[in-house]
């Protein structure tokens, strides 16, 4: 028997600029092993929030890298350490979900 080891993380967040205004529209990626993305870029929606769901390779940290809907240059990263809950944990090649709720603010 052969498989990949893979975890679910479960991502949610706002994004806002310095005068703590919603960021509507605003590009989203998550990063994790190797710094690779995970899922499809996100948007914020017109309250600056976003969330979602992706099974990927285990890692120890998640990038969530907030772009410019202009540019398509990254405004801000931030890593954030990943801890794995679930009642699978560690059985077969499931090593649990890991939720992350952030805000992020920019610049």
């Amino acid at each position: 028997l052969y498989g990949v080891p893979y975890a679910t993380y479960e991502i949610e967040g706002k994004v806002v600029n310095k005068k703590n205004q919603p960021k509507k529209a605003t590009p989203i990626i998550i990063k994790g092993y190797r710094n690779q993305i995970i899922g499809d870029t996100i948007y914020t929606n017109n309250k600056g929030e976003f969330a979602t769901t992706a099974s990927a390779f285990p890692t120890q940290a998640i990038n969530i890298v907030v772009t410019d809907p202009q540019t398509k240059q990254p405004l801000d990263s931030t890593q954030y350490p990943v801890t794995y809950t679930t009642d699978q944990k560690g059985r077969g090649f499931y090593r649990g979900t890991c939720k992350i709720k952030t805000e992020i603010k920019i610049k």
